[in-house]
């Protein structure tokens, strides 16, 4: 369903996966590019995530806590 809402937002988009070394914690991720910050925020609350990784070209990445 991630899939379908980023693609009907207009979003171009690449599946990631965050894990651990030794494989013992996955979880996919998905790398959304052009989304405005308050859409990401929009985004992971609506997925239930606590937070988010936002990212403007020139800037160092930011993690904006959504719980």
């Amino acid at each position: 369903m991630l899939d379908q809402v980023i693609a009907a937002a207009g979003y171009p988009w690449r599946a990631g996966e965050g894990r651990e070394p030794d494989g013992s914690w996955r979880e996919p991720s998905r790398l959304v590019i052009g989304i405005y910050r308050e859409n990401a925020e929009a985004l992971g609350r609506l997925f239930g995530q606590n937070a988010v990784v936002f990212v403007e070209k020139g800037a160092a990445p930011e993690l904006l806590v959504l719980a």
